[in-house]
């Protein structure tokens, strides 16, 4: 539990860097770039979508952590699900980073 407590803060204050649109070299892919392949990028726009994903998982691990304390097994279920239905929406939302080309 106590793990866990720390993996949820620490996604929580890369969440609020990759929001406020700063951190674009904590993304995997974006970070190996060339600067040319770089301005290609809103990096902001980029930044921001990758937090609300952090922040999307952030709450399904709370859903984890809440079950774990008050012994509800939905709660972790619905957590374990969400997990991957946020990243497989993250990915279909992104389109392989079209959408944010300038």
């Amino acid at each position: 539990m106590i793990v866990l407590i720390c993996v949820i803060a620490i996604f929580l204050i890369l969440a609020i860097l990759l929001l406020c649109g700063k951190g674009a070299f904590l993304i995997a892919g974006y970070n190996t770039m060339t600067k040319e392949e770089k301005e290609k990028y809103d990096s902001k726009a980029l930044c921001k979508s990758t937090g609300k994903l952090i922040l999307s998982l952030v709450l399904c691990m709370l859903f984890i952590l809440a079950a774990d304390i008050f012994n509800l097994s939905y709660l972790s279920l619905t957590g374990g699900i969400g997990i991957p239905l946020c990243i497989i929406f993250y990915l279909i939302h992104t389109r392989g980073g079209e959408k944010f080309r300038k």
